[in-house]
Order: C-alpha cells, then structure tokens, then sequence
C-alpha cells in the first residue's frame, strides 16, 4: 500500500496543501487514472461541503422601476434587455399589491403598432399576455384593442390562452363582433359536429 502523493505529479499538484492530505487514503499501486481522478473528485466534494455555506441567490424585487424606462427607452436589441423587461413587467403585475398601469406602461415602451411593426408588435408572446391582462385590469380599453389586433397571427396556432385574453379585451370595449372572430373556428366547427349529430339515426330506446 502506498499513497499516490510523490508518485502522481498531477495527483501532487491538486493536494499540495496539508489542509487536502488528511482526505487521501492508502490507495493500491495498480489504481489507473480514471479512479485516481474518481477519488479526487469525492475528495473535492467532501471538502466543498465544510469550506462553502449553503446561499440562496435571488433578485431583489422592484429593482427597476418604470420611470427608468421612461427617461431613456433602451433599444432592446440584446437578450438581456428583453428579459429585465419582462421580469418588471411580471413583477408589477404580480405584485400585492397588483401594479397594473406599470405593467401595461412598461409593455407599451416596447409596443409598435406602425404598419411595418414587426409580428406581436415587437413584444414577446409573454409580454403581450402581461400587457393584454393589464390593459383589461385597469379599463384601458384602447391600449387592449391594440394589443388585440396585434395577436391575430397566433389566434390560429397553440396559443390558446392570449386568444382567449383578446376576446376578454374585445368584449370589455364592446366589439364584439371581433370576439366572434376569435373563435369562429372553434364554432364552425362545433357547428358541423352538431349538424352530423342531428343527421345521425337515433335507436329508439
């Protein structure tokens, strides 16, 4: 029985302290490198678990307020920009209590309803959820049409949930003519299906 300190250079290089011997043990000549390095690795665990504490990393809420955004409106060209954005937004709108106006203030600086917008607007599927909701919470009735309009290309896919909450802003400013648009899919064909039925032969029971 030998110890591998002396005859593993790289063995030696990671327990060069005397703090790291008192982890290693005897180990047989013939042990190849993968246990070798098998062996360092639960040495390294068992020290980690006195030398760290156990932390809780977090964001603090309220960090970045609307007004921030207001002075200077960020480009949102990178990643980073998108998900603070969101992240406020969510915060404001969940928050107790709720902060709806800032919410829908905060998704409107990233809103564009020009004709050569691009789709959603420019917002993300999460951010036009938040700023439809909103809109409805606080009775901006003109803002929730706009956002409105601007999710129709997704009504089609499986985005079921801001369909339905572009229904509720349709019916809130009372067009509802559009909230039937929203579903005339569904109806249509809930529509053939009870004609199918009513054609169908019934047993008389």
């Amino acid at each position: 029985m030998a110890f591998t300190v002396g005859t593993s250079s790289c063995f030696q290089g990671s327990f060069a302290s005397g703090e790291a011997l008192e982890h290693l043990q005897p180990l047989p000549r013939d042990l190849d490198k993968t246990s070798i390095r098998q062996l360092r690795i639960a040495a390294a665990v068992e020290r980690s678990k006195t030398e760290y504490k156990a932390e809780h990393a977090y964001t603090e809420r309220m960090w970045l307020k609307p007004e921030s955004y207001k002075v200077t409106i960020p480009l949102f060209k990178s990643q980073l920009d998108r998900q603070r954005l969101e992240y406020m937004a969510s915060s404001l709108y969940f928050a107790h209590p709720p902060d709806y106006r800032g919410a829908l203030d905060l998704v409107t600086l990233k809103f564009d309803n020009s004709p050569s917008a691009k789709p959603l607007g420019g917002l993300s599927r999460e951010l036009l959820d938040i700023g439809l909701n909103a809109a409805i919470k606080c009775q901006d009735l003109d803002n929730a049409i706009r956002l409105a309009d601007s999710s129709q290309i997704i009504w089609k896919g499986q985005f079921a949930g801001i369909a339905a909450s572009a229904a509720d802003a349709y019916c809130s400013a009372g067009h509802y003519e559009a909230t039937i648009n929203v579903y005339r899919r569904v109806w249509c064909s809930l529509s053939h299906c009870l004609k199918v039925i009513e054609r169908t032969p019934t047993d008389p029971a």
